[in-house]
């Protein structure tokens, strides 16, 4: 959208260069009329530091008069907006975003600035002019407005008509908005601030008698003109198509119908009337669009860029709710398709029974009776499309969310596919009942499956989750049309990619994050056995505190997980590192209840910032244009286009795939040097679940030498619960990868023997523990294990490296200019080190852009 801001002045020397540069501070392009200025209006903006259009003519003229030459000047240089604000001080510019934001919510309306009609400060006067004009324009236009008198608004001036017939004088402004009015130009109200200086400090050219007088002849005018021309304008298409179609299905579709469905229900068998509700559903579905097509002004399209087949299986639509025309949209997408709707939609004397024949249901009253009522529609194999906010909103933006949908998706197991209508509230709107003509784009965004727990992992956190998801989704015009373009992708969804992405996020980049794996989280992912909770690798962090990286960056997120510190007994810098223990000297600490819950904050707070997580998105390649960009990844699945790449993929994996590249992303002696480091050594674990009470907690993380030299790491992770008894204890030791070399193809090629060596390996384990709880045998009420092979078959990591390899590459910038590194194998291991790179990597991205 082409905007410029538009500053008519008269006499005002001691605000306008102020009021402009505050407005250069909000957008680029301003053009200021000088309407016949005899102050030092002229110097003053001639000493402003960054350009101007300047419109200017000897003798004053008025402000109708300025703002048609500020719109012939906007046009001429190609503008299609123009956003008009006084030059006294009155206005804020700083509320210019309100403005531009309603804007893109309503493209194509006329954004009218409301001032706040109770300010003490505001003159009598003006209250009563404002409120007298009101009357005249509801009387004029049928439309209700809180201030028709602002000089602060948003004209799209591609649309409008007859500006050019426009009064010289202060009248002017109300003619814009009834012309507008008439000509179907949605008018959105916005409420903004407004300054009185005190009354010796006000300049005004209202001239009370002569101006007052020529307001009243012009709303005589137009009243004439209104019951002329106006309104048999603005309702023509509500008359043609609300009388002409609410007369047909009264006396025509409705009768027939009923008198169908009654037929069918004596004469055919159950089977029978199941396969004729089918074919008239069908047939309801076509006459919906047909009807849509033939409404006069309205052209709408559904932009389904991903391919969604909707009939496909069973699924749960969400929709953003805008106008009563929404359902019509939706029930021309497919015919097994149910609408949950209020009861005064179903019961609806016009189209109330025609709504329950076409798949139109009551919505439950409560949650009990919710989802039985739906499971055999589901499970004959029909989708359910729910309205989450449960009303239309009188602005259009989106509403709260109810938790219904997602209870019902996760009573039901179903998948939530999100559609987004825009524009339908500009056709028909809640406030009035009038069709303008108008564009409605119906878009249908990724599915967001069952098992996707970054929207949360109950209905109550994907409920809020998915309302935030739609209100940074809805603003953006590149984001109401989903695509991936100008979008950044990160690779990888473990604490790299997830920090790097919640920083993209916070930044409002809105990152696309492609995780290979069915989970996300990497070594902050943690899971369930043997009836305990265990951790993949995050067992303790550094950096917690509020004052520190991790946690003053925790705390800026509003994420509070709960954590407690732990010392050590002996250093591990044998395991960890010595760049890594000498952070953790500083202070170390355990998440109570696991590390899922950090990843699991991390992926919601992306979410709801706009991101997107996309889980088992395994990347193939990496192609580049004929700038040497990345322009593109191919996943298993489909394509990715984007002008931004931000991988936490281990650099082999990397150079991988973009192997068949004219570009690459290290230079040669780079790339050898990785493919030549070794990897970091892989561990083998041992996972004990406790007898109950048999051993008490232990706040304290034991790293133990081992008789043939190596170093373990004992630890009892903290539960959810504040107790007194310990329920697990992991061990931690290293593993070299050539000691699996009998499995390293196939671990399970010969089964018996692997678990026999992992037995061994953890007897020699639990001996070296009961040093530390010495009757720790007779305490073990199981125990499981796990190896390198382990890592390395569910977490994709080179031989099972713990830390990936042994030399980081000491930077997070490539060859290629859009495609940065991020993770433990650019600088430190661990999270600590994945932390500070994410840092790193987004200064450095958003220092380039």
């Amino acid at each position: 959208m082409r905007i410029c801001a538009l500053i008519p002045t008269y006499n005002n020397a001691g605000t306008v260069a102020d009021i402009v540069r505050r407005t250069h501070q909000q957008m680029a392009d301003i053009i200021v009329v000088n309407d016949g200025s005899t102050d030092e209006t002229i110097q003053h903006l001639a000493r402003l530091e960054f350009p101007i259009h300047l419109v200017s003519y000897a003798h004053n003229r008025g402000k109708g008069y300025a703002l048609k030459q500020g719109f012939q000047e906007a046009r001429r240089l190609g503008y299609e907006y123009v956003l008009t604000l006084d030059a006294d001080g009155q206005h804020f510019p700083e509320d210019i975003p309100t403005l531009l934001r309603a804007l893109s919510l309503h493209q194509g309306a006329l954004i009218v600035g409301s001032r706040q009609m109770t300010d003490k400060n505001m003159p009598e006067g003006n209250k009563f002019a404002n409120k007298f004009s009101n009357f005249w324009f509801r009387l004029q236009t049928h439309i209700s407005l809180p201030d028709t008198q602002t000089g602060m608004r948003i004209y799209p001036i591609y649309r409008m008509r007859g500006w050019q017939y426009l009064t010289h004088r202060y009248e002017a402004e109300l003619a814009l908005l009834v012309f507008s009015a008439w000509a179907n130009i949605p008018l959105v109200p916005v409420p903004i601030h407004v300054y009185y200086p005190p009354l010796e400090e006000r300049v005004s050219h209202f001239r009370p008698a002569y101006d007052f007088t020529r307001i009243s002849i012009l709303n005589t005018l137009l009243c004439l003109i209104a019951l002329l021309y106006g309104y048999p304008r603005m309702f023509w298409r509500t008359v043609y198509c609300f009388g002409c179609w609410g007369l047909l299905m009264l006396l025509l579709i409705q009768p027939c119908s009923l008198l169908l469905h009654a037929v069918a229900r004596v004469c055919l068998a159950e089977c029978g009337y199941r396969q004729f509700s089918g074919r008239f559903r069908r047939v309801m579905s076509r006459f919906a669009r047909w009807s849509l097509n033939h409404i006069p002004g309205l052209q709408w399209e559904v932009e389904n860029r991903y391919g969604h087949v909707f009939d496909e299986k069973p699924i749960l639509y969400v929709c953003n709710h805008q106008s009563l025309l929404d359902i019509m949209v939706l029930l021309s997408l497919h015919p097994n398709l149910y609408v949950l709707a209020k009861d005064w939609v179903v019961n609806n004397p016009i189209y109330g029974m025609i709504s329950r024949l076409v798949g139109t249901m009551p919505l439950p009253k409560t949650e009990s009776n919710t989802v039985e009522p739906l499971r055999k529609l589901v499970k004959d194999g029909n989708s359910l499309l729910f309205f989450p906010e449960g009303t239309r909103t009188k602005t259009g933006e989106i509403g709260r969310f109810h938790r219904g949908a997602c209870y019902i998706a996760e009573q039901l197991e179903l998948d939530i596919c999100p559609l987004v209508i825009h524009g339908m509230y500009d056709v028909l709107s809640k406030q009035e009942f009038r069709l303008r003509p108008g564009q409605v784009r119906l878009d249908v965004l990724p599915v967001i499956p069952f098992g996707d727990l970054s929207f949360g992992k109950d209905y109550r956190q994907r409920s809020k989750s998915l309302e935030l998801y739609y209100k940074h989704v809805l603003p953006e015009k590149e984001i109401i049309a989903p695509k991936y373009e100008g979008l950044p992708v990160v690779l990888g969804a473990g604490v790299g990619g997830l920090f790097t992405a919640a920083l993209l996020a916070e930044r409002g980049l809105r990152p696309i994050v492609l995780e290979q794996l069915p989970v996300y989280g990497g070594g902050l992912y943690s899971y369930d056995r043997i009836g305990e909770h265990w951790m993949t690798g995050c067992h303790f962090l550094c950096g917690m505190q509020t004052d520190e990286v991790i946690g003053r960056l925790l705390q800026r997120w509003g994420i509070d997980i709960p954590y407690e510190p732990t010392t050590f007994d002996h250093s591990p810098a044998a395991l960890i590192g010595e760049h890594e223990w000498a952070y953790f000297q500083q202070g170390a600490y355990r998440l109570v209840g696991g590390s899922q819950m950090l990843a699991d904050a991390l992926a919601m707070y992306i979410t709801r910032h706009g991101g997107r997580i996309l889980l088992s998105q395994r990347v193939k390649r990496l192609e580049t244009n004929h700038q040497g960009l990345v322009s593109a990844i191919h996943t298993q699945d489909g394509t990715y286009p984007c002008n931004m790449v931000v991988s936490s993929l281990h650099p082999k994996q990397l150079l991988d795939l973009m192997k068949d590249n004219a570009v690459q992303p290290f230079r040669k002696i780079t790339a050898r040097r990785i493919m030549a480091f070794p990897e970091t050594a892989g561990s083998f674990k041992v996972y004990i679940k406790l007898k109950p009470e048999v051993l008490r907690y232990d706040t304290v993380t034991h790293c133990l030498t081992r008789k043939d030299g190596s170093v373990m790491i004992v630890l009892t992770p903290p539960s959810e619960q504040e107790q007194q008894w310990a329920r697990t204890i992991e061990c931690i030791t290293p593993m070299e990868y050539e000691h699996l070399h009998p499995w390293q193809e196939d671990r399970k090629a010969d089964y018996a023997a692997y678990e026999a060596f992992k037995n061994q390996l953890a007897e020699e384990v639990i001996n070296d523990v009961a040093t530390i709880y010495p009757f720790i045998h007779e305490q073990i009420a199981d125990f499981f294990t796990s190896t390198s092979l382990t890592y390395r078959d569910d977490y994709l990591s080179p031989e099972g490296a713990m830390f990936g390899m042994s030399a980081p590459v000491g930077a997070v910038t490539t060859r290629v200019p859009n495609l940065y590194l991020t993770g433990q194998n650019c600088f430190l291991h661990g999270v600590y080190g994945t932390v500070c790179t994410a840092i790193e990597t987004v200064e450095r991205i958003c220092t380039e852009e």
